[in-house]
């Protein structure tokens, strides 16, 4: 930006995919529901937490981390950028009631 604060780090991310079928588990959730109480479920979802975790870990210690302020509280956060990206695999077509652009 004109200030000087762009930072570019050229790194590569860290990509974590869940292969398991969401009905199976769902690592949105909190364990027990996202899970269902399965403790083999509860072994993928609790691996796939740790994995966050550890990548999270590293980047604190190797950037920092960043605070702000949102509607009064601060807030802290890691200096990176976590992206939840999902299919979509419904019989509708999602895109049937946009409008156009």
């Amino acid at each position: 930006d004109s200030e000087g604060n762009d930072i570019v780090f050229n790194q590569i991310p860290y990509l974590v995919i869940n292969h398991l079928h969401r009905s199976k588990v769902d690592v949105n959730r909190e364990k027990g529901a996202g899970a269902q109480d399965d403790p083999i479920a509860q072994q993928a979802w609790q691996a796939y937490h740790d994995f966050i975790a550890k990548a999270q870990t590293f980047i604190r210690q190797s950037y920092g981390t960043v605070r702000t302020e949102t509607w009064g509280d601060e807030i802290e956060g890691v200096l990176g950028l976590v992206l939840d990206i999902h299919g979509y695999s419904g019989s509708k077509d999602w895109r049937r009631n946009q409008a156009s652009i």
